[in-house]
């Protein structure tokens, strides 16, 4: 069986898409041969290789999404279901074209539905788009691969990437440039994604999302609540840390969790600078603790931070291509300094956490609310007070209500 899938990232790189992707292969994989076609999309080329399991594609190595496919032969495409999302998009439109079996995916296990007082305002939305346009790197690039309007100039090719896949279509030239702008229009003004039926699965992770994709046009007998493929290995890795005894150690052991703000375009790198100095100055003041970076495996740079604490004179480790729950052992509280996916998973396997917030107002994301109700995840919101919150989160003992098992069941 041939698999195709969109991604950002080369396979090695681990991102969630990737964990989720190949955990579902795995368990295809026992009822048949499979082989994954990894269509990576990034400004420069990349090497076609033969991986594990599958291939290295380059994007640049063809003109639309309907020849890419022509060319592969996919039994199924995996792709994410939001009409704004360009490569998916265009890879929705081509399946459909050549009736080629179309699965969507859906990394989230969390539906925001009401806005709350952390979405953000339509003003800052757009000082992130512009931000992001006009930077010289996109989130996955090295320091190395700087170039003017890189992330602009690689926009512009994603949106000409579908131009051209529904003009291969056999959409007139008309229609496709209304479209072409019409694309640049919502990308500007949306925050949501755009939600389409052209799939003919929904892997649908829990009962929240079945309702919310029925609510959102998605024909019901389309849909399976699967469960979330990424959670698989998480949840054998918590089951197993469960059984065993942590020991203390002279030292509160500090794992900080970071986010990659500027990539994304949520400040500059002056403000991030600023938010990490505070931070880590905090943490050195104070002789009883110790502490680790985890930085984002794809999205940021480690020779940035290795640089950064270098010039502030601070030697501590600093974790990236690791995985989150090889390390945990060796920490007693997690300081999560920006939105994660490893905030939800501390929360699901009772991890204590301090939420620092430093006046950015960060959406909380799934389960964070009930851990917080738990009391085993503690809010702070002031640089002076980060130290406080750890020593009273390290002393306090900590279980898993019913409210928190109840939340991760759905």
């Amino acid at each position: 069986m041939k698999i195709l899938v969109a991604t950002a990232v080369i396979p090695n790189k681990k991102n969630k898409l990737i964990k989720y992707i190949e955990n579902i292969v795995e368990n295809i994989k026992v009822k048949i041969p499979v082989k994954i076609f990894w269509l990576v999309y990034q400004p420069e080329h990349v090497i076609n290789q033969k991986i594990k399991d599958g291939e290295i594609l380059d994007i640049h190595d063809f003109e639309n999404s309907i020849e890419l496919l022509e060319k592969i032969k996919p039994d199924c495409v995996i792709a994410n279901n939001n009409s704004r999302d360009t490569i998916n998009y265009s890879l929705t439109i081509a399946a459909n074209y050549l009736k080629i079996p179309l699965v969507f995916s859906y990394l989230n296990d969390q539906i925001a539905v009401e806005k709350d007082k952390s979405d953000m305002t339509y003003s800052k939305h757009f000082m992130i788009l512009l931000r992001n346009f006009f930077s010289s790197k996109i989130p996955t690039d090295s320091k190395n691969e700087k170039k003017t309007l890189r992330r602009g100039k690689f926009f512009y090719y994603k949106n000409m990437f579908l131009f051209k896949t529904r003009k291969s279509n056999g959409m007139s030239n008309l229609k496709a440039t209304r479209l072409f702008i019409n694309d640049l229009i919502w990308h500007i003004r949306y925050k949501k994604p755009v939600w389409n039926n052209c799939g003919n699965l929904n892997l649908c992770s829990n009962l929240s999302w079945y309702e919310f994709l029925i609510k959102n046009g998605i024909d019901s007998k389309k849909i399976t609540i699967t469960g979330s493929p990424y959670w698989d290995k998480i949840y054998n890795k918590i089951k197993l840390r469960e059984k065993q005894q942590i020991q203390k150690k002279d030292k509160i052991r500090v794992l900080i969790i970071t986010s990659p703000l500027v990539e994304h375009g949520f400040c500059t790198k002056q403000e991030r600078e600023n938010y990490l100095t505070r931070t880590f100055s905090e943490l050195v003041s104070d002789e009883k603790i110790s502490f680790a970076l985890k930085i984002h495996p794809t999205s940021e740079d480690k020779k940035f931070y290795e640089n950064f604490l270098f010039n502030l004179k601070i030697n501590t480790k600093i974790y990236q291509k690791e995985d989150f729950w090889d390390i945990i052992n060796e920490y007693d509280i997690v300081l999560s300094i920006g939105p994660s996916t490893i905030n939800t998973e501390c929360a699901y396997g009772g991890i204590k956490m301090i939420l620092f917030d430093g006046g950015w107002n960060f959406r909380k994301v799934a389960l964070v609310k009930e851990a917080i109700s738990d009391e085993f995840f503690i809010e702070c919101k002031k640089f002076e007070e980060i130290k406080k919150s750890i020593f009273s989160l390290y002393e306090k003992d900590i279980g898993i209500s019913h409210e928190v098992i109840k939340a991760r069941e759905k």
